[in-house]
C-alpha cells in the first residue's frame, strides 16, 4: 500500500466518520485493506474523493479534473505544497528539517480547509479555521496514517503533530513561508 493510497482512505474515513478513521487505521496497521468500506459513501457524505491524490501532491483532494482548486480555501497558501528548510524551537536550531523536511499544504476537505502535514513519518490531517494570518486547528478532528515508524522518524512526527496542534500564525514571502506556533519557527519555501 502506497502513502498515498493511505490518505485518500484516510480522507473517506474522516469524511464519514471518527469510528472508520479508527477502523482504517487497525486494517492498515494489520495489513488488510485501508478502506473497510470500499465503495463511495451514501449521497451527502463530503469530503469523498473517488480518485487518490496526484503523485507528488500527497493528501490533494482532487477537483473532477484531478486538480486542486484554490477557490475552495481562500487563503494564499491554498494548494501549493511548502518544504521546510529550516526552524528553530525556543531559538534554538532544528536542524533535521532541512535534511527529513516537513511538507505542509493547505486544501480543502469537503467545505472544511485542512493541512496535510506530511512528516518524516506519518501524513497528517488538520483541519483549520483560517482567520487572517492565522490557521487555528480543529485537535478534536486530526486524522493520521499508520506507518509505525521508529526512532527519528516517530520523534519527528510526535514534534510536528505538536507544532500543527496549537494555534498558528504565518507570513508569506514571496515563495517563503513562515509558520509560528508557540516557541516554533518553521520556514518553508513553495516546492509545488
Amino acid at each position: 500500500m502506497t502513502k498515498g493510497s493511505q490518505v485518500g482512505a484516510l480522507r473517506r474515513c474522516w469524511a464519514i466518520g471518527p469510528g472508520a478513521v479508527l477502523v482504517a487505521l487497525v486494517a492498515a496497521a494489520c495489513g488488510g485493506p485501508a478502506d473497510p468500506i470500499g465503495d463511495p459513501p451514501p449521497s451527502g457524505v463530503r469530503g469523498w474523493s473517488a480518485s487518490p491524490a496526484p503523485s507528488g501532491t500527497p493528501g490533494v483532494t482532487p477537483t473532477a479534473s484531478g486538480e486542486c482548486d484554490p477557490a475552495d480555501v481562500p487563503s494564499p497558501l491554498a494548494c501549493a505544497t511548502f518544504t521546510s528548510t529550516s526552524g528553530t524551537q525556543g531559538g534554538v536550531s532544528v536542524p533535521w528539517l532541512a535534511t527529513d523536511p516537513v511538507r505542509i499544504q493547505l486544501v480543502s476537505v469537503g467545505d472544511t480547509p485542512a493541512l496535510v502535514v506530511d512528516t518524516p513519518c506519518n501524513t497528517l490531517d488538520v483541519p483549520v479555521a483560517l482567520a487572517g494570518r492565522a490557521l487555528v486547528p480543529d485537535t478534536d478532528r486530526i486524522a493520521v496514517t499508520a506507518m509505525g515508524c521508529l526512532g527519528d522518524g516517530g520523534d519527528r512526527e510526535a514534534w510536528a503533530t505538536k507544532v500543527v496542534s496549537r494555534p498558528m500564525t504565518y507570513r508569506l514571502d514571496g515563495s517563503r513561508l513562515t509558520l509560528t506556533s508557540g516557541d516554533v519557527r518553521l520556514v518553508l519555501e513553495r516546492t509545488a
